[in-house]
């Protein structure tokens, strides 16, 4: 009798090739009031973590008035050593040296203040994001355990793993970091751009000027970034499923001499999950220069414009300083 024509490792126990999990969990999981009414919403995971969030955005908004207090700081110093420049007498006095070792002082406080607080605020924030990730992966697991067999024979257990575990740890980046950033970014342009036109309406409008194009190339360039993610992990979700595959039917490889096809395929996945890591990174490492590029430039025509001002007599030297500042 011939033995039976070898079911590869990577087929599902009924013989059809296991299909990867649709990327809508309303469509692969069902819905939590079928399940035992555990919820799978994530933002109903953060309302528990509203007041460290608060108090991460509160901790924020102090980093960010100890980071402007700086710059001001110096504007106060030069503007009170160009008053003593017009005293009989005061520079000889030491006057001025006490001015800047006091202002030195000062302004080292504000630097020590400004790194405790900013450590603080995201120790809050970062804390919150993990908490959303734990409970969110506690709630998933639960799920999994309560749905029936066939959910199983459709969708692969190393997909699932990739999706539980790099997946959860997005959602936990983006409570995390991602919060971080869009409410600094916000209180860092609102309170900065305030203060410029409060110090030059006209040079704050010359300096703003790339920034629209910045964005423009930004929102272009994330949208390649976030091709890049979604294939990136459609790549390790397969390779997942392929390794879990083999190491459950380790006994069927050997039986039937499958080593080396199986060597090569799985080398073939990982040569694929290789060339979309790598183009998540290009596409990652272009976007920090042209936040640096467009940034010179704002900076520069802070510099040149400010400069001639100064030169012209129109805009003190102190004020020009906390402008590029």
């Amino acid at each position: 009798m011939s033995k039976p024509a070898p079911r590869g490792p990577s087929s599902s126990p009924s013989g059809e090739p296991p299909r990867s999990l649709p990327s809508s969990s309303s469509s692969s999981l069902p819905s939590a009031a079928s399940r035992g009414g555990v919820s799978l919403s994530i933002f109903a995971r953060v309302r528990p973590e509203w007041p460290l969030l608060l108090a991460g955005v509160v901790a924020l908004a102090g980093t960010n008035a100890l980071g402007l207090t700086i710059p001001w700081l110096l504007k106060t110093t030069v503007d009170r050593l160009r008053a003593l420049q017009g005293q009989p007498g005061a520079l000889e006095a030491g006057a001025a040296t006490a001015r800047v070792a006091g202002a030195a002082a000062l302004i080292a406080g504000a630097a020590v203040a400004q790194a405790i607080v900013r450590t603080v605020s995201r120790v809050l924030i970062f804390n919150a994001g993990r908490n959303v990730e734990f409970e969110l992966r506690q709630d998933l697991f639960a799920h999994l355990l309560r749905l029936d067999p066939g959910f199983y024979r459709r969708h692969s257990t190393g997909d699932l793993m990739s999706r539980l575990t790099n997946d959860l740890s997005a959602v936990r980046m983006l409570f995390g970091p991602g919060i971080l950033n869009v409410v600094n970014t916000a209180i860092v342009y609102v309170t900065g751009v305030w203060l410029l036109v409060h110090l030059s309406p006209r040079l704050t409008l010359m300096a703003l000027i790339p920034f629209p194009v910045l964005i423009v190339a930004a929102r272009v360039w994330s949208r390649g970034i976030y091709g890049a993610s979604r294939a990136l992990q459609e790549e390790l979700g397969a390779l997942s499923a392929t390794l879990q595959e083999d190491l459950a039917g380790i006994a069927v490889v050997k039986s039937y001499a499958l080593e080396e096809a199986r060597q090569a395929a799985f080398a073939r996945q990982s040569q694929g999950y290789l060339d979309r890591a790598l183009a998540l990174a290009r596409a990652r490492g272009g976007l920090t220069p042209l936040f640096a590029l467009f940034g010179a430039l704002g900076t520069l025509i802070v510099l040149w414009l400010g400069g001639r001002q100064v030169i012209e007599g129109k805009m003190t030297s102190s004020k020009w300083a906390k402008t590029a500042k």
